[in-house]
């Protein structure tokens, strides 16, 4: 640690996210990859803006808006903007990003104060071949860190979570637990770090032609059915039952 305290474990899982030192540990230090674009997200109350159970994306030239109620009275925005790495613009400038857009956009924005609105550049990093060895392995941003297109980041540290305790409760010796837990992982997680990214590139586009092209493909049923297999294997992911405490004991007594 820190202050030099030595801390030894049976299973060392590296969950310190995007810049975990853990995954630097296995696989060396390199910088995350700048999606391209910067991203505005805030919080603002909800005056009637989006229909009751709705939810709203919109697309512009290099740039892109969505908003999801987040609690009563309350809705979450993102606002996204192709520019340079490290680009900070002012309140009074997010603003006029989407001033001429179609309303609820630029209400929504306008309507958010400076204290809760967020700047981060998209980053991710390109999928990892394989996470762990030994008893080390990685768990969250740490191995898998997305852009956010598809919603995806926590989601799949939580799924992590639980294949890891599966494999962990269910198989010996703990080695073998962790390779498990990878290879049924990194398949999934690796699919939805690229789609994610080449979904951001096909919104993010800032060439007319290319916009009017995209925009009439997500009208035909190829794109709807595309859409839709997406989704499908997004949330109808299975994963295992895990034992309670009480059934762990239960069954130790009984061996």
């Amino acid at each position: 640690m820190e202050n030099g305290e030595q801390i030894r474990a049976d299973v060392f899982v590296g969950a310190d996210g995007i810049s975990s030192l853990i995954r630097d540990g296995l696989h060396g230090a390199e910088a995350p990859r700048y999606a391209g674009y910067t991203a505005w997200r805030g919080i603002c109350e909800d005056k009637g803006l989006l229909p009751e159970q709705s939810a709203l994306l919109v697309m512009g030239g290099g740039s892109q808006f969505g908003a999801v109620p987040c609690g009563a009275g309350r809705l979450y925005w993102s606002l996204t903007m192709n520019a340079p790495r490290g680009t900070t613009q002012s309140k009074k400038e997010v603003d006029s990003v989407c001033r001429d857009w179609a309303a609820p956009v630029p209400e929504i924005v306008a309507g958010t104060p400076q204290h809760a609105i967020l700047q981060n550049d998209i980053i991710d990093r390109p999928p990892l071949q394989w996470w762990g060895r030994g008893m080390v392995t990685l768990l969250g941003d740490a191995a898998h860190p997305t852009t956010p297109n598809l919603g995806q980041g926590a989601c799949q540290a939580l799924e992590d979570a639980v294949i890891l305790a599966h494999c962990l409760s269910e198989m010996r010796p703990i080695e073998v637990a962790l390779r498990k837990y990878e290879v049924l992982r990194l398949p999934r997680t690796t699919e939805i770090v690229h789609n994610s990214w080449q979904t951001g590139k096909i919104i993010q586009l800032d060439s007319p032609a290319l916009e009017q092209l995209r925009d009439w493909f997500m009208g035909t049923g190829i794109s709807r059915r595309l859409e839709q297999r997406t989704f499908r294997s997004l949330l109808t992911y299975q994963l295992p039952r895990l034992r309670s405490r009480e059934q762990e004991l239960s069954d130790q007594m009984s061996s």
